[in-house]
């Protein structure tokens, strides 16, 4: 099986831009079906998985009203397996959120567990953090972003 996951800042405005007719008309993705979750806030995050099976079910956020208005978790449920596109939020700078991540990680560390004890678990996406500063697109963030202690 191959899948196509994304994890997008403005998943909204994306696709009013002509992301799907790009989708449709390319030849690279033909058969795909699209699964989409969108934030709640215009032009901020979301995540797609894109498959060529039909899944059993589709599960858009991780049953939290807290933390699935951000768009920032899709499941698509298989007979052997689910597959789990995520969008981990980050810290920001001056670390503003940085409660919000860890309470976001800890709900969605609860979510996988819940998944994984009933069947195989792919997980994919976005995990905005680094181990060493070669691993980010933006080094100088060193202090800053991706590289708490």
């Amino acid at each position: 099986m191959i899948f196509v996951t994304w994890n997008v800042n403005g998943l909204n405005s994306c696709i009013k831009k002509g992301f799907t007719n790009f989708f449709d008309k390319s030849s690279v993705i033909d058969g795909y079906q699209k699964y989409y979750n969108f934030s709640d806030k215009n032009g901020y995050s979301g995540t797609a998985i894109f498959a060529k099976h039909e899944p059993l079910d589709v599960v858009l956020g991780m049953n939290s009203s807290e933390f699935d208005k951000e768009g920032r978790v899709i499941t698509l449920e298989y007979s052997k397996f689910y597959i789990t596109n995520a969008y981990i939020p980050t810290s920001q700078s001056g670390h503003i959120r940085e409660d919000y991540r860890f309470d976001w990680e800890e709900q969605f560390r609860e979510y996988l567990n819940i998944l994984s004890n009933k069947k195989s678990l792919i997980v994919c996406g976005d995990f905005n953090a680094t181990y060493l500063e070669i691993d980010s697109k933006i080094p100088k963030s060193i202090c800053t972003r991706g590289f708490l202690d």
